[in-house]
């Protein structure tokens, strides 16, 4: 009778083929955690949304004038509240300046007369009533435009779109043309 031997270990093709599932596991777990590590342009329009729309309900909320302060070339934004007394009109800090994410940068804002505002600081000043003017604000790594945040006069409506848009006064009368055509259309039999 012959005697097997029993092995104590493992062969060097066993030992290949775990790596391999290894590395194939570690790669896809490196991956999926540097998207909760690093936060891409979306995350920075949402953030953005979200500190236009808290302007908004704030404003109503208390019935006083808060500011989203837009600095373009520090690609920060900060929330300021206005007080009006004897003095004059005083600004008063809501929450401190906060910065992008190194991945998105405030590429340029523009408001609805079409004017590009490429550096400094923007205001947008918010009321009970709504805000000054609709915005786009470009989003992304100069010189591509990623992401277009949209703040809409009244309402505070505030919308993330893919790529660069524009919302200005022009386009405006070519929707309320194209809205009059289509209600046009209807009333026809």
């Amino acid at each position: 009778m012959k005697l097997r031997s029993i092995r104590k270990g493992f062969t060097l093709i066993e030992l290949i083929v775990v790596i391999a599932i290894l590395a194939g596991l570690i790669s896809i777990l490196a991956s999926t955690a540097a998207n909760f590590i690093v936060p891409s342009s979306s995350d920075a329009a949402q953030t953005l949304k979200q500190a236009a729309e808290f302007c908004y309900r704030k404003s109503i909320l208390t019935n006083t004038t808060m500011v989203l302060e837009l600095d373009i070339d520090k690609d920060t934004y900060t929330v300021k509240k206005l007080r009006r007394d004897e003095a004059g009109i005083k600004e008063e800090l809501v929450f401190k300046p906060q910065k992008l994410p190194y991945n998105s940068e405030i590429i340029d804002i523009t408001d609805i007369r079409g004017f590009r505002y490429s550096k400094g600081i923007v205001k947008v000043p918010y009321t009970y009533l709504g805000i000054a003017a609709d915005y786009s604000v470009h989003l992304g790594n100069d010189p591509s435009i990623y992401r277009t945040l949209t703040i809409y006069r009244y309402g505070g409506k505030v919308t993330i779109l893919e790529g660069e848009q524009f919302h200005t006064s022009s386009k405006l009368a070519d929707d309320k043309n194209r809205k009059e055509r289509d209600e046009n259309e209807q009333q026809q039999p």
